[in-house]
């Protein structure tokens, strides 16, 4: 959520950890560095203070960590994906010095974590639906009331009736919450197995049941940005030989329309949005 505003050549060696593949860094609030390894799962931190890395967690068999967050109370948290085995969320209290494996997914994967206007915590999982032979299939979205200790499922999509049988979503792309508390969450790849490539994205209601259909085009938005006088943009997902889009959304009417096109095969990354401060 920062952007170099001159774009200067900068030194990013502070941001590097010599001889790892680092697949996400986050930067706490306290200036806090943690890197999480793209392979043989380790978590490695540096502090504003201290010029060297720390590795902090190592998990060998966990595959790679693919989704980091920090809450309004500075709590961090890491999420895992390896195909073949069950995805897991850990959490650190201590500015990332120590971590406590708080969730165990149904699927291969963590994918989102969003933070409620009351401090409820939400994680959304990501199955690839049928493309890897030893993927675990499952669409759900899990809530923590307590700060990430306990965790329940909050929001379910119909599971496939066998493994690869590709009578469901493919995946959860999206989960979102904007700045007055509403809850969106598309359903990806719809029925992309058939040939057809639908996203749907719908509000949510605070119970977790499925409230108004905000959007169909393409495989569905993906990334999701709020700017600070409220325009919501969407970016949609890959659609192979597609035109994709960035939408303008209007929460009030409920309506949307292309403010951007792209040409282009590869679609709109998850994390496409940068924040000018």
């Amino acid at each position: 959520e920062r952007q170099l505003h001159d774009m200067a050549i900068i030194d990013v060696t502070p941001y590097v950890k010599r001889g790892v593949k680092n697949n996400k860094i986050l930067q706490a609030d306290s200036g806090t560095l943690i890197a999480c390894s793209y392979a043989s799962f380790t978590v490695s931190r540096k502090s504003s203070s201290n010029d060297e890395w720390v590795d902090t967690y190592t998990d060998t068999n966990a595959g790679q960590g693919l989704m980091m967050f920090e809450d309004s109370q500075h709590r961090l948290f890491i999420g895992t994906h390896k195909a073949g085995q069950q995805g897991y969320v850990i959490r650190s209290t201590d500015d990332g010095s120590s971590w406590t494996n708080v969730l165990e997914v149904d699927s291969s994967s963590t994918w989102r974590m969003a933070e409620d206007l009351s401090g409820n915590l939400y994680v959304s999982e990501y199955s690839s639906g049928g493309q890897d032979a030893d993927e675990l299939y499952a669409y759900h979205i899990w809530r923590s009331t307590d700060g990430g200790v306990n965790w329940a499922k909050w929001l379910s999509y119909p599971e496939q009736s066998s493994p690869g049988a590709k009578d469901s979503i493919r995946h959860i792309h999206n989960f979102s919450i904007d700045s007055t508390g509403q809850r969106y969450v598309t359903a990806g790849d719809v029925a992309s197995f058939s040939g057809e490539y639908v996203g749907k994205m719908y509000k949510v209601n605070s119970d977790g049941t499925f409230g108004t259909l905000v959007a169909k085009f393409g495989n569905g938005p993906i990334s999701f940005c709020e700017a600070d006088d409220g325009e919501i943009l969407l970016g949609t997902d890959l659609a192979v030989g597609s035109t994709h889009h960035i939408w303008k959304y209007n929460r009030d009417t409920n309506t949307y329309k292309s403010v951007l096109s792209i040409a282009d095969e590869y679609g709109i990354a998850y994390s496409s949005f940068v924040y000018d401060i």
